[in-house]
């Protein structure tokens, strides 16, 4: 769906997303059940890409969803603002703007998204060589997503706990969690958690 917003094909993407929202009822999943915002986070991955666009067009998006006035889409949406500060290498940015979205999900009880917040906002805190600050914050992710029973969550957090101890250029730590991860994945077909930590697992071994 998100790819098919970057493409223009608003159409195609609801029907899509519908179809996500549905699915995501029924195995209890969280992000695909918040696709009303994804046209418009879309929008501001475009606006930040290769940080060809000047600030004002993010700014510009900001308004639209504030607009809105739904606290909850608010706080999604600076998720997916930080990640185009983040994949604009604007990392200071970046946690600035994830900061904020996770007070604001901390002040609602989006105990999910705050446990995207934080494991994103580890890996940035890490990268930024703000290592105590960023393991603090992975290994409160992992605690909160073990009341859910759901892989990606669990995989993903721990994730970046061997995110922090990699950037530390503690390999052997950071090798036996992505085992686990792996062993936790098992045979199931979560591809996206797998595509997610591979990089890391990879420079680990």
């Amino acid at each position: 769906a998100a790819v098919l917003v970057h493409l223009g094909q608003g159409l195609d993407r609801r029907v899509i997303g519908k179809m996500m929202e549905d699915q995501g009822r029924v195995h209890d999943v969280v992000l695909p059940r918040h696709g009303q915002v994804e046209e418009v986070a879309g929008r501001k991955f475009q606006a930040g890409q290769a940080a060809v666009r000047p600030p004002r067009a993010v700014d510009g998006l900001r308004r639209k969803i504030h607009a809105v006035n739904a606290r909850d889409r608010i706080a999604w949406s600076h998720l997916a603002e930080g990640l185009t500060h983040y994949n604009s290498g604007r990392l200071r940015e970046c946690a600035d703007r994830l900061e904020t979205g996770l007070r604001l999900a901390r002040s609602i009880g989006e105990s999910r998204l705050e446990i995207n917040m934080m494991t994103t906002l580890a890996s940035v805190q890490a990268d930024l060589g703000r290592f105590e600050t960023a393991m603090e914050l992975a290994r409160e992710a992992v605690q909160g997503a073990r009341q859910y029973d759901q892989k990606y969550l669990n995989v993903l957090t721990r994730g970046a706990v061997a995110h922090v101890h990699g950037m530390r250029e503690e390999w052997a730590p950071a090798a036996v969690i992505h085992q686990e991860c792996m062993d936790l994945l098992g045979d199931s077909d979560h591809r996206i958690s797998r595509v997610f930590m591979e990089a890391d697992r990879i420079e680990a071994l």
